[in-house]
């Protein structure tokens, strides 16, 4: 359970880009139950009598949080914007990577406290903050593109008395706790189907045209992308798929 848990860890997965973690639970649940990824990219394994009259439902969150590439100025610092809810606090001199195929590591710039004149203390937004890869900007262009995410860097580690730290623990601890239900009731097909979701996040996006104002539901992962190209305003207010049934 812990080696699971912790390969989940080092998977990414931020908001909007959740198909490495998709792939990987899909992969795991298939040992157990009938799994699909559906077309929002929410992977769903299906246990028990499907045509029964009740079904009992479980599911957690396939994301974490993370950060958008938003520009790259000429001496190849980058800025980003967040995907969740960034706590700013711990974001001075924090390791960043890349998810991408050949992920590549970066620091949060920050003033060191010899040289600072007391106004450095508070936590700067993330809009202030610049990400420095240490690479000249041809170097850095190649590498990372706008719209690319980043997420914390860091190793899964055991602590005294058995307790563990990792990024992304919240989450990732709910989809071990999926696959590994998945696989005690997996050889035992009760007549009360059970389905499990590891589901990815809605968002409303906010599209002015015209001075008109239109509000659209839909997957974080399309939002992102738009975004990505400057089309749309982002609201940030997120909703679960099982809230927007019916809509």
């Amino acid at each position: 359970m812990k080696q699971l848990l912790f390969d989940l860890c080092r998977i990414g997965g931020v908001s909007g880009s959740e198909e490495p973690i998709a792939k990987f639970c899909a992969e795991k649940l298939s040992a157990f139950a009938d799994t699909t990824i559906d077309k929002n990219g929410n992977v769903i394994a299906t246990l028990g009598n499907a045509n029964a009259d009740k079904t009992i439902l479980l599911d957690a969150h396939l994301d974490r949080i993370g950060f958008i590439v938003t520009s790259i100025n000429e001496n190849g610092f980058v800025k980003v914007a967040s995907c969740g809810g960034i706590d700013v606090r711990v974001l001075s001199d924090a390791v960043l990577v890349s998810c991408s195929d050949e992920p590549v590591k970066g620091v949060v710039c920050c003033m060191p406290p010899h040289l600072s004149d007391g106004g450095e203390d508070k936590a700067a937004p993330i809009d202030k903050v610049w990400i420095d890869f240490g690479l000249p900007y041809e170097k850095v262009a190649e590498k990372i593109k706008i719209g690319d995410v980043l997420t914390f860097y860091g190793e899964p580690k055991e602590l005294m008395n058995k307790r563990i730290t990792a990024p992304a623990l919240d989450d990732r601890c709910g989809i071990a706790a999926l696959i590994r239900c998945a696989e005690l009731i997996g050889n035992d097909r009760k007549n009360v189907p059970v389905k499990i979701v590891s589901r990815k996040p809605i968002i409303i996006i906010c599209v002015v045209v015209n001075e008109n104002l239109f509000f659209i539901i839909a997957p974080i992962n399309l939002c992102s992308r738009l975004l990505r190209v400057g089309q749309i305003q982002l609201v940030q207010i997120q909703l679960h798929l099982d809230m927007l049934l019916g809509v």
